[in-house]
C-alpha cells in the first residue's frame, strides 16, 4: 500500500531519537478522524544516525518509482528530555524584557554553562495575574547534529521540541480536561521509569523523571508529587493544582491509596489508560502538531527551520472539495434558474391570448373580482349554514310513535353569512305539533316521553337543534277517540330558553 493516498490528508511524521532507538509515528486526516496510520521502531546498533534514518523514512521520502523526491519531505523531531533543560522563571520588573538567553542563567543557576552552547525557545505566560517565562534549551551540537543527519536522509526538521510536550499534547488530545482546570499536574508511567509533569493547559511547566520499583511505584510517584509541587511553590504564584492526572500502566493497581494520595494533592485523581511513558507514545504526541501551519508550544529548532514555501501549506484538498461543493451549488442552481425560465415562457404564451386587455381594464378587473369574492363568501356561508330539512323529517317521523299524526309543522333558518359588512341576528328554529290517542281511562301513554327521549339523542337532530322543548299541552276529542295535543319546539343553543312543559 503506497504511504501517500487520498484517504490519508497532510500526513504527519514524528521521529524520537534516544540513545539506542529510534521511534517513528505517521498520523494523518483520515474520513473518521486524524489517527496514527504507520508507526517503527529500530534500533540503531551502532550504525551512524543518517543510515538508520534514511532506512526507516525510504517509504515516505522515495516516490512512487523508488526514487528519492525533489523536494524533502518535512519531519517532526522529539528531544529526549535528558537533552533538554525546561524550567519556569517568574517575571518582574528587572527581567521582563530579558531576552531567553539572558533569562537562561538566572533559570539554570550553575557557572558551568554557557547561554553561547545552548539554543532556546521561549513563551510568555499569565498564571493568576502573574508572569511566568517557560525556557526550554538544548545543546546546539544535538540540534545541528539532528538537521544534519535528517537531511542526509532525504528530510527536513519543521519542529524540534522536548518529548514530555508531546506526551501532554497526546494527552489533552485522549482526554479533555474542564475548561476550569488550567493548573495539572500529569505521571505518565512506563516499564521501569516515569515522568512528572507540571503543566499550566497545553505548556508544560517543567519536570522530573524518576524511576518505578516493582511494588513500590505508588510511593514513587507520592514522592515525586511532593517534589513538583515545592518547585512550584517557589514561583510564588497562589494558584491550586485543579486536577492530578494518572496516565498509562492500567495493570498497575494504583487505588489501593488512592484516598490518602488524593488527600494530600488536595485536587481530583484522575486514572487514564495512557499514554504510556514510551518513544512511541512520544513519536505520536510530536506527529499530532501541525508545525507548518500552526505555531507550537516549544521549538528548539525554530531559527534552523528554512522558509516553507507556499506550496506547502497551501490547502489543496481543501480547496478542492470547496471547489466541488460550488459546482454543486452552482449545477443546482443552474437547474433552478432553466425551470423558472421554463415556467415564464409558458406564462408569457398564456398572457399572449389577453393582450386586448390593457392597463386601462384594472379597474374594472378589480370590481369583478370584488363581485365574484362576494358571491364565494356568501355561497360559502349558505353551504357551511343550511339545513338539510329532508334528513331532519325523515328522522323525526322514524322516531314517532304508531299513530301519533303531525297537525303542524314549520320551520326557519336564515342563512348565515361570515364576514359580510353587516350581519343579522340569525333565525333557525323547527315547531312540530303532534296529536297522539289515549287509552280509555284518559292516562298518558308511556311512549311519548320515550320518544322525546329519543328525539334528544338524535345526532343528526342535535346538529342544528341541540336544545328540544315541549309546550301546548291539550287533552281533546276527535270524533269518539281521546288525543292529546303537544308541541315539540326544536331550537338552537342560543335562543335555547326553559321548557314549558314534559
Amino acid at each position: 500500500m503506497k504511504p501517500w493516498n487520498l484517504t490519508r490528508i497532510r500526513p504527519a511524521i514524528g521521529v524520537v531519537v534516544d540513545d539506542r532507538r529510534i521511534a517513528m509515528s505517521v498520523v494523518a486526516s483520515t474520513p473518521r478522524r486524524r489517527r496514527e496510520i504507520a508507526q517503527d521502531v529500530r534500533e540503531c546498533q551502532g550504525e551512524a544516525l543518517d543510515v538508520v534514518l534514511k532506512r526507516m523514512l525510504a517509504p515516505w521520502v522515495d516516490g512512487a518509482d523508488g526514487k528519492p523526491r525533489r523536494r524533502k519531505i518535512w519531519v517532526q523531531v522529539g528531544i529526549p528530555e535528558n537533552q533538554v533543560f525546561q524550567a519556569s522563571v517568574p517575571m518582574s520588573v528587572a527581567n521582563r524584557n530579558l531576552s531567553a538567553q539572558s533569562l537562561f542563567p538566572e533559570a539554570v543557576q550553575a557557572t558551568n554553562l554557557r547561554a553561547e552552547d545552548h539554543v532556546f525557545d521561549l513563551k510568555k505566560i499569565d498564571v493568576a495575574r502573574r508572569s511566568l517565562s517557560i525556557i526550554s534549551a538544548c545543546r546546539r551540537e544535538v540540534v545541528t547534529g539532528m538537521i544534519d543527519a535528517f537531511g542526509q536522509a532525504g528530510a527536513q526538521i519543521a519542529a524540534a521540541e522536548p518529548a514530555p510536550t508531546a506526551l501532554l499534547r497526546l494527552a489533552l488530545q485522549q482526554r479533555r480536561t474542564s475548561r476550569s482546570v488550567t493548573l495539572c499536574m500529569r505521571f505518565f508511567l512506563g516499564p521501569r521509569r516515569a515522568l512528572a509533569l507540571m503543566s499550566f493547559g497545553p505548556y508544560p511547566l517543567f519536570w522530573q523523571v524518576f524511576d518505578l520499583p516493582a511494588g513500590g511505584e505508588e510511593e514513587a510517584v507520592r514522592s515525586a508529587y511532593s517534589t513538583l509541587w515545592l518547585l512550584w511553590r517557589r514561583h510564588g504564584v497562589k494558584v491550586a493544582i485543579g486536577a492530578v492526572h494518572l496516565h498509562g500502566r492500567p495493570d498497575l493497581a494504583l487505588s489501593a491509596q488512592r484516598e490518602a494520595f488524593q488527600k494530600q494533592a488536595g485536587a481530583e485523581v484522575i486514572r487514564s489508560p495512557g499514554p504510556d511513558y514510551d518513544l512511541v507514545s512520544i513519536a505520536r504526541g510530536i506527529a499530532m502538531a501541525d508545525p507548518l501551519l500552526e505555531d507550537v508550544e516549544l521549538d528548539l529548532a525554530r531559527r534552523f527551520r528554512p522558509a516553507v514555501p507556499i506550496r506547502e501549506i497551501f490547502p489543496w484538498t481543501e480547496a478542492c472539495l470547496q471547489g466541488v461543493l460550488i459546482a454543486g451549488v452552482s449545477l443546482f442552481l443552474y437547474a433552478a434558474a432553466a425551470d423558472v425560465q421554463t415556467s415564464l415562457r409558458h406564462a408569457k404564451t398564456q398572457s399572449a391570448a389577453f393582450l386586448w386587455m390593457g392597463d386601462d381594464q384594472q379597474a374594472k378587473l378589480d370590481a369583478e373580482m370584488k363581485g365574484l369574492e362576494e358571491q364565494i363568501t356568501f355561497a360559502s356561508g349558505f353551504s357551511k349554514s343550511r339545513i338539510a330539512w329532508t334528513s331532519q323529517l325523515r328522522t323525526i317521523a322514524a322516531d314517532t310513535p304508531e299513530g301519533t299524526t303531525i297537525s303542524m309543522l314549520a320551520g326557519d333558518a336564515d342563512v348565515e353569512i361570515h364576514g359580510a359588512a353587516t350581519k343579522s341576528k340569525e333565525k333557525k328554529q323547527l315547531v312540530v305539533q303532534f296529536n297522539t290517542p289515549l287509552p280509555d281511562d284518559g292516562s298518558i301513554p308511556p311512549h311519548i316521553d320515550k320518544f322525546l327521549s329519543t328525539l334528544r339523542e338524535e345526532p343528526l337532530v342535535l346538529q342544528h337543534f341541540p336544545n328540544i322543548n315541549v309546550s301546548g299541552l291539550q287533552t281533546g276529542t276527535a270524533g269518539k277517540v281521546k288525543k292529546i295535543t303537544y308541541r315539540v319546539d326544536f331550537l338552537p343553543k342560543a335562543r335555547a330558553g326553559p321548557a314549558k312543559g314534559s
